[in-house]
Order: C-alpha cells, then sequence, then structure tokens
C-alpha cells in the first residue's frame, strides 16, 4: 500500500517582498478538512444493518492516480471506534474525481476491502479546518462477499470472483433517500455487465429471477446494482425520466469493492 502522502512546500522568505509566504521562515500552512461519521455492515441479505464496532480502520484515498493504471494514494487513516464511529482528519487534498474512504483492517481476513465514495460537492467549497460530518460509509462481510462470488458464477460471470477483479455496487435512490424501483445504471461504450441485486436469493440468487437475468433495481435490496471489474468511466443512473441522475466518472480495482449512490432529483 502506498505510503501517506504528505505535502511540503518550501518557503523562501525575504525582507524587501511579500509574496504570500510566511514571513518567519516557517513551512506555508496547507488547508486541512476531515470527515466523519459512522460504519455499517452490508450484512446479509445485502442491506446496511450493523453498526461496524469491529478493530477495523477507515483511510481517505485519493484515486486520482488510479485513472493512468495506478493505485490510490492514502492520505490519511484512522480507527473505527467501539461505538461504530470514525473521524480522519488532515486531508489535505480536494480530488476532482472525489475522495475513497476504505474499510480495511479488520479482524476477519476474509472480509471484502470496502471503499465507499465521497462525491466532490460535498468538499469542493470547505473552508480550512471544515468537516463533513453523518458520513455513512460501508463493510462488507465475509459471508456477503461469499454470497455474492457464488451468484455471480451462478448469473454466468466468468471473472475471477469479487476481490479479485474488484466491483462497483451502486444504489440508485431519491434525493430523499427511497430506493428507486425499475432503474438501470448506465456508461455509454464501457461495456461493463450490470447485475441488479433481488430480495429472493433462495429462488435463483441475489441476480437472478428463475433463469432470467434481472434488469433492473429492486427497491427491496435498496436499489442496488453490482458492476465487476468496472471501468473508470462516466456513469449514470436512469428510470425512465421520473428522475435527472447526476453522472459520476468512477470504477473499480482489483482488490476491493467501491460503494456509490446516484442521486436522482
Amino acid at each position: 500500500m502506498n505510503s501517506t502522502r504528505w505535502l511540503c512546500v518550501a518557503i523562501c522568505a525575504t525582507a524587501c517582498k511579500s509574496d504570500g509566504s510566511d514571513s518567519s521562515g516557517g513551512e506555508t500552512a496547507v488547508e486541512t478538512f476531515s470527515i466523519s461519521g459512522m460504519v455499517m455492515d452490508m450484512g446479509v441479505p445485502p442491506l446496511p444493518s450493523d453498526i461496524v464496532t469491529k478493530s477495523c480502520t477507515v483511510s481517505a484515498l485519493d484515486p486520482s492516480t488510479a485513472v493512468s493504471g495506478g493505485v490510490p494514494t492514502v492520505i490519511t487513516t484512522a480507527p473505527i471506534q467501539s461505538d461504530g464511529t470514525y473521524r480522519v482528519e488532515g486531508i489535505n487534498v480536494k480530488p476532482s474525481l472525489g475522495l475513497v474512504l476504505n474499510v480495511a483492517g479488520c479482524p476477519n481476513d476474509a472480509d471484502v476491502p470496502t471503499n465507499t465514495g465521497v462525491a466532490v460537492e460535498t468538499y469542493q467549497d470547505l473552508p480550512d479546518g471544515g468537516e463533513i460530518t453523518d458520513k455513512v460509509i460501508y463493510r462488507i462481510p465475509a459471508e456477503l462477499g461469499q454470497n455474492i462470488d457464488a451468484d455471480l458464477t451462478k448469473s454466468g460471470y466468468k471473472g475471477n470472483g469479487l476481490v479479485a477483479d474488484g466491483a462497483l455496487l451502486s444504489f440508485i435512490m431519491t434525493e430523499d433517500k427511497v430506493p428507486v424501483q425499475g432503474a438501470t445504471l448506465e456508461c455509454t461504450g464501457c461495456e461493463s455487465d450490470f447485475y441488479y441485486f433481488d430480495n429472493d436469493r433462495p429462488d435463483a440468487g441475489y441476480f437472478m429471477t428463475g433463469k432470467k437475468l434481472n434488469s433492473s433495481t429492486s427497491a427491496f435490496t435498496g436499489g442496488m446494482v453490482l458492476v465487476p471489474a468496472a471501468k473508470i468511466w462516466t456513469y449514470t443512473a436512469s428510470d425512465g425520466g421520473k428522475h435527472d441522475f447526476e453522472e459520476r466518472t468512477l470504477g473499480s480495482q482489483p482488490g476491493s469493492v467501491l460503494i456509490s449512490i446516484f442521486t436522482g432529483a
């Protein structure tokens, strides 16, 4: 994993000219902000259920380098507290692609490393010392990850699995956080496969009804859709024109699942 990224700025102070630097000879202050909230376990079935109180960690990641084939940069890391809360401090960059909050380091090595996206608009205008509060992020436990892998295979997926290939897991919701029934996720030209969750796993797995792949979201499972090995692309959602959804440039990397929310106005 990349080491924590530090931004150091050298200052050369002069007595005769002010250029906005610290004339005392110290370093220029770097603006920072914080993100705090709760970590939720996705549970089985895959709906947010229990607060995560295990000794996991939350890391803020800058995904910018992933666009060119690199790995996200770790900005800062903090522990999850015994009541399921977290507070990640000292975030000193505002990436144009958004930030990612990674839940990892949990006691069960089979848990799925889980990333939750933080949209640009939530932090781009934050002042120095500002804070995003009440940000809910997620953890995918081992059992759910194993169930998803089994049902992907049952649904015809030929890849290597959720963690090995990476995946994008999206909720499609309205502005007041109501899951949208019958919505689809789209990325023109990306050639990705979309797997829509239903709430009747014993029937044919999460992603099929009878012998057919589900073709749109179910409100009963949070409007969730999975995109294995999701290319970094521009994605949006559609529900036949009932809502207008934003576009987001995102994608997954091998080794983890990225969770995002598409909100319709």
